[in-house]
């Protein structure tokens, strides 16, 4: 992932979003599911707090500074060396549920990985803060085209869809959509949303040289109904949209606002 930004502090509802969650020691990152992890934080197989809270710690500085995955690896390789966690290690699954299973978090791609769910889940949830509070100047959202080199065919009939921000769609399709998803979103106004709507535009062409148009639309693509997901770790069975990963059918930044509220009316009760 890319800098959050250069030269400019890190939004604080992105900041703020992370150092919220609670460390969680998992097995598998199914362990913490869907909407959990909104406020709980995990890294799959660290089943240690010390090692867990030194991917905590160092992703929180990072954010906060900016930094990039080359910026914050050898954040964290200082930190896992200290441990001993540097390196392939076997680790022992606490439910008994699988056998031990070799880790290596020296790995660049878990490392990579770890840093763009937690990174891109807390920007995701800092736009989302942003944009309840700017509704009324910017109520409408219209989903971005992704800068993905290989986008995802149901991700890009989402591109050009203009909705209102408290529709029920970006309850479960506020990007990213999925691993490593590139999908963005950005908020409009009222005016530019009847401006756009019902148009197209040419914005380049594809390999074979045909255009490639946006349209401009506020109705949803039908893509069929939604799957149904078995969680492996949890027997959870949720329903998935079709064209996003299984796990990331929440928007973070909705399912924190959602839990805070459950948590005060449970203490008011």
């Amino acid at each position: 992932m890319a800098e959050i930004s250069r030269g400019f502090a890190t939004p604080p509802e992105v900041t703020g979003f992370f150092n919220g969650k609670t460390p969680t020691p998992a097995f598998s990152w199914a362990d913490v599911w869907a909407e959990e992890h909104a406020y709980r934080f995990t890294v799959a197989k660290a089943v240690e707090l010390d090692v867990l809270n030194a991917f905590r710690s160092t992703m929180s500085q990072a954010i906060a500074e900016g930094k990039g995955f080359e910026s914050w690896k050898p954040l964290i390789e200082k930190e896992l060396v200290k441990q001993g966690w540097w390196g392939p290690r076997m680790v022992s699954d606490p439910t008994g549920r699988q056998p031990d299973r070799m880790v290596n978090f020296s790995s660049d791609r878990r490392l990579k990985t770890t840093f763009w769910s937690n990174m891109n889940s807390a920007r995701a949830a800092g736009q989302w803060e942003r944009a309840q509070r700017s509704k009324k100047a910017l109520p409408y959202v219209l989903y971005v085209r992704t800068t993905s080199a290989d986008p995802r065919p149901e991700h890009l009939q989402w591109v050009g869809l203009i909705l209102p921000i408290d529709d029920p769609f970006w309850t479960t399709h506020w990007p990213p959509n999925g691993w490593l998803c590139k999908c963005q979103v950005r908020m409009i106004s009222a005016r530019e949303a009847g401006q756009l709507l019902g148009t197209e535009r040419v914005i380049g062409r594809d390999a074979e040289g045909n255009e490639v148009k946006i349209r401009y639309t506020d109705q949803a693509p039908d893509l069929g109904p939604d799957i149904q997901y078995r969680n492996r770790r949890t027997g959870e069975i949720s329903m998935v949209p079709p064209g996003i990963d299984p796990g990331w059918q929440t928007n973070p930044g909705l399912a924190r606002a959602s839990t805070l509220i459950q948590n005060l009316e449970a203490k008011l009760a």
